[in-house]
């Protein structure tokens, strides 16, 4: 191939202007999604690096010689397929390997970085061509592939093989780690997966796994759409908006009954698919109420509900989602993931529900979230600030209780139901006290029959003839001699309290709202109850209300409008015994107040128009993300999908990152270099304005020029002269070999290597270390304090600040606290960003040839800020002499990087026992936490500046 003396400049001439200037192109190569310039020159830079022979490519399509050819492949290689003889055929490539077509990536590019690394072919061959397994061959996998009759292996064939191969089966056993075919009525491999990590994690053949083991230990391969579909009682308008309404379970509670009405009154207008994740007794209500109903029968796993809603938008268009309950979670992130707006409704306290998260997870999806009380809301705000460090309010939240329904479970018999009184037997003249819902530990059953004895020795204390005439009676299903939980417990404190005779436990009833009718007094004693349906039964019939302060809803609302009701100290029944016996006389004077107040205040109708009116709000939210991904400049030139990382189950990363600004949360940068959190901080979105408007402007001015990053890899190689220090703390020893290749990136660097290290280290660590660099290796064996920062304070202050122009700072992290293989992601990202090889390394240190460079470290995507550790800050810039910010949004996410060591210079200021702090150490909130976000602080007070760094398609 001829001398190209500048192939950048050929790239730039077939793109038409400058490849670096971060402007996107169109490119074939990405499946018809627009190729952004940098990415352009990565794969250029990646292509180029091979000198590969581009003669036959030139031949083949005919370019002239000004013609850059890895450029026109770059742009072209679906329409232009690249072989190089014995090297590389894109075609081949593209059509063995599922992953790749379905992804739309460069084969070449893939190829050079990752399918060479794992013995992938990359052309066709007689000589390298698969080995053909004949049955006669008895290979037992073959056989037992062969034999399965519910496998069509001519849909496989025609999917997934190229037609040179004899038999399918063969194919799929050389070539199942790469693909995720589906296997039409028997086994999908993308569904097994994700229901059983185990086989994906473990590298387990999962088509071999479900036929030899799966089926046999019920695990599930295969879901049929009949299986979930369920025609319901009402016929399919095409006029109408079609609106999903989702319960948790259709049982005869609660949630369920709110989610069955808002059906019900909604059904006269749109089009209703009811959906319940787990099927009760009130299934066929649900069922008559639309005109289809969603079924869980394996459980509402995310993943079922992601195909069975993929399955209804195939016929349907969905205009919205309501979701009951938190429980609902799954639904809703399937939801998210087809991009459906959503109203979530949330009773739950986020005290008692887990996995801790859950409430956060549900608030940030949802496009609006409906509360019925402000201490409910509070405590799922709490949760929200506690998981994810989110400092504002987001502004999508209503509060509003959902009113009176007058549920009635009973089914008509032409019978009448015997009244409460008439059920227990209890006299019409008896005063009446009584709780309600299923015997649980959440529900105070426990408190309120404790309430009642201490309410009934009052009386008898006072002498009080009414004493005799209390019956205290627990409405609902629950209780049995077998319960161990409560039940059993609860027997037993009556019997000895001597109150036995007078107690009951009702049993279920149809009708609770009727029941409440013959009740006196209804004492709300749950330990934790959102805005129970039976609080507001009995506001409408009239009774009086007793309930604890911070323990429902109810008490809110009690508080805020006059009523007959008194309210006591959380979960101090002596107390409210007391104040029911004070206020006795007026408490069983059925006087109307209340039920004039339910009317007034807890009125379904009410309760549907601010849920309509949510719904509109959602879909009209949607339509504006939507019109911003389509036609927002700013934001279609900026936003980096890889870099933001973040979707709602797999979905767009565009929809979730816009999404959640919409609703004032930003979890992530949307690009490298964005300082979003400093304009968020002064400048949130709020409804009455355009959010394309506002997505422009937070786009314009949210860039972080004191902190730019340089995007890698860069042109600049430029080797950097300079001694140079490595520090290496090393607490996991496992992980020496990995550092070590890549601090042999900078072997032609003159370098230092610093290793402390709490285990003494073998022969072998230490060969490896010394092999690894350029120059002398020291060790110092150190107690396990202060983790990896007191030992580099130490050598920084003792053996590196004269010595040395640039010191390095690593760590052997693991960060064994977060899950998922976080802290592994973490850790690669780290390294790749300022030790990676293919001159990544090298371009990161020839940074330092700008003498006012003090600091360079990687760029992260995760929205941080000081944490806990003020108090810590505030402690270590006194004894540097500096001032603490006011936002401390950038920082060596973890404590690595590269610096000047005249710019840590204030170091020697701080005392060496500083750090020396004993294990265990808090996971926040400590000044080793503190040293870690005022590293750019520090760098800066001595007039030097600082550089950020980001390797294009790199994550975690």
């Amino acid at each position: 191939m001829k001398e190209k003396k500048n192939e950048i400049n050929k790239a730039e001439d077939v793109t038409g202007s400058d490849m670096t200037g971060g402007v996107s192109v169109k490119s074939e190569g990405e499946s018809g999604k627009e190729l952004s310039k940098d990415l352009m020159a990565h794969y250029y830079h990646i292509i180029n690096s091979k000198g590969l022979d581009w003669s036959h490519y030139i031949e083949m399509y005919n370019l002239d010689e000004d013609d850059d050819p890895i450029a026109h492949y770059i742009l072209n290689w679906q329409r232009c397929p690249l072989i190089i003889p014995a090297v590389f055929d894109s075609a081949f490539y593209v059509e063995r390997y599922q992953d790749i077509r379905e992804s739309g990536e460069n084969p070449l590019v893939h190829f050079i970085e990752h399918g060479e690394n794992e013995a992938r072919i990359p052309y066709s061959s007689d000589d390298i061509s698969e080995p053909v397994l004949e049955p006669e061959d008895e290979d037992p996998d073959f056989v037992l592939l062969t034999s399965c009759n519910q496998i069509d292996w001519g849909e496989y064939k025609a999917n997934y093989c190229p037609d040179t191969v004899k038999h399918p089966a063969n194919h799929y056993l050389q070539n199942w780690d790469n693909l995720t075919p589906v296997f039409s009525g028997f086994f999908d491999t993308s569904l097994y997966y994700a229901l059983y990590p185990d086989i994906r994690n473990n590298l387990i053949n999962p088509l071999l796994h479900y036929i030899k083991h799966g089926i046999s230990e019920g695990r599930i391969g295969w879901i049929e759409k009949q299986d979930y579909l369920e025609a319901g009682g009402r016929e399919f308008d095409p006029s109408l908006k079609t609106l999903i309404v989702c319960a948790h379970e259709t049982s005869y509670t609660g949630a369920p009954i709110v989610a069955l009405e808002i059906a019900r009154r909604f059904n006269a207008n749109h089009n209703i698919v009811t959906v319940g994740l787990r099927k009760g007794e009130m299934h066929n209500a649900f069922l008559s109420t639309g005109f289809l109903h969603i079924n869980f029968p394996h459980g509402p796993h995310v993943i079922f509900a992601k195909q069975i809603l993929g399955e209804l938008l195939k016929d349907y268009k969905v205009d919205a989602a309501v979701l009951n309950s938190v429980e609902s979670l799954n639904f809703l992130d399937a939801a998210a993931y087809f991009e459906i707006p959503t109203v979530s409704l949330i009773h739950e306290y986020a005290d008692y529900t887990l996995p801790r998260g859950k409430i956060s997870r549900a608030i940030y999806t949802s496009d609006v979230v409906i509360y019925p009380a402000e201490s409910i809301k509070l405590s799922g705000l709490d949760e929200l600030k506690e998981t994810t460090a989110l400092r504002t309010e987001p502004n999508h939240i209503i509060v509003k209780p959902q009113g009176s329904i007058k549920f009635d479970a009973a089914v008509d018999t032409g019978e009448s139901e015997a009244s409460l009184r008439q059920k227990l037997k209890i006299p019409q003249d008896g005063i009446v006290i009584a709780g309600a819902g299923y015997v649980q530990q959440r529900k105070g059953v426990d408190w309120f029959f404790e309430t009642c004895y201490y309410l009934l020795k009052r009386m008898r204390s006072e002498s009080d003839p009414r004493a005799e005439q209390l019956y205290f009676v627990w409405i609902g299903d629950g209780f049995s001699s077998e319960d161990m939980a409560v039940s059993v417990w609860l027997s037993a404190f009556l019997k000895r309290a001597g109150i036995e005779n007078r107690c009951y436990f009702s049993g279920h009833v149809d009708s609770v709202s009727k029941a409440l009718k013959e009740v006196d007094l209804y004492l709300l004693t749950s330990r934790l109850d959102p805005f129970p349906n039976v609080a507001i039964d009995a506001l409408d019939a009239d009774c009086s209300i007793g309930c604890f302060e911070s323990a429902s809803g109810i008490a809110d609302f009690l508080n805020e409008y006059p009523s007959r009701s008194v309210i006591a100290p959380y979960g101090d029944c002596y107390a409210l015994a007391d104040r029911v016996f004070e206020n006795f006389e007026t408490l069983t004077d059925r006087n109307g107040v209340n039920s004039s107040l339910c009317e007034e205040k807890l009125c379904f109708s009410d309760y549907t128009q601010v849920l309509e009116s949510a719904i509109e709000s959602a879909i009209t939210k949607k339509s504006a993300i939507q019109n911003v991904i389509a036609e927002n400049a700013a934001f279609k030139s900026r936003f980096d999908g890889t870099f933001y990382g973040m979707d709602f189950c797999d979905g767009d990363r565009q929809h979730h990152f816009l999404s959640l600004l919409q609703k004032g949360i930003v979890f992530s940068k949307p690009y490298p270099g964005s300082a979003i959190q400093s304009r968020f901080r002064v400048y949130n979105y709020s409804d009455d304005q355009s959010f394309s408007d506002y997505v422009t402007s937070v786009f314009a001015d949210s860039e972080n020029t004191r902190e730019p990053v340089l995007r890698l890899p860069s042109e600049s190689d430029e080797l950097f002269s300079g001694k140079i220090a490595i520090q290496f703390h090393v607490y996991y020893k496992e992980l020496i070999a990995e550092y070590a290749h890549y601090f042999s990136h900078l072997i032609d660097h003159d370098v230092d290597l610093f290793v402390s290290h709490v285990e003494p280290l073998t022969d072998a660590e230490v060969e490896l270390l010394r092999g690894s660099v350029s120059g002398k290796l020291y060790l110092d064996l150190v107690d396990n304090c202060g983790r990896d920062i007191l030992p580099f304070h130490r050598s920084y202050c003792q053996q590196l600040t004269d010595q040395y122009e640039v010191v390095g700072h690593f760590h052997t992290k693991k960060s064994v606290d977060c899950v998922g293989g976080i802290g592994d992601r973490w850790r690669t990202y780290l390294l790749q960003n300022l030790l990676g090889g293919d001159g990544v390394a090298k371009q990161v240190l020839s940074i330092f040839n700008d003498s006012k460079v003090g600091l360079v470290y990687a760029e992260d995507r995760h929205c941080v800020d000081e944490g806990t550790n003020m108090p810590y800050i505030v402690e270590l810039t006194k004894k540097m002499g500096l001032q603490p910010q006011v936002e401390y949004y950038s920082y060596p996410l973890g404590t690595m990087f590269w610096a000047r060591t005249q710019a840590l210079a204030p170091l020697l200021k701080v005392d060496k026992s500083t750090f020396k702090l004993e294990e265990p150490i808090a996971y926040d909130g400590s000044v080793l936490h503190a040293f870690e976000r005022i590293i750019p602080q520090i760098v800066e007070s001595t007039g030097a500046s600082i550089q950020k760094v980001y390797l294009a398609g790199t994550d975690w």
